[in-house]
């Protein structure tokens, strides 16, 4: 997974094995922070597109979506 800032930076994080459920939403929760960073540095919103696998669909990442959009 990254996060990619045009002409600024690309980060990302790396699972062996792909993410799954707890995983995943630790790496969304580093996304969220950053873009909460980058909210408050530049005015900028973040946008994150995910797919409508089952990962990004599932109970446990619903359930952060509000969370996670209040952080920008």
């Amino acid at each position: 997974m990254g996060l990619w800032q045009p002409a600024e930076q690309f980060e990302y994080a790396l699972a062996q094995g792909g993410f799954k459920g707890k995983s995943d939403t630790q790496v969304m929760d580093w996304m969220a922070d950053k873009a909460a960073q980058t909210l408050a540095k530049t005015g900028r919103i973040t946008e994150v597109v995910q797919d409508n696998g089952s990962l990004h669909t599932s109970l446990l990442v619903r359930q952060q979506w509000a969370r996670w959009q209040e952080q920008g």
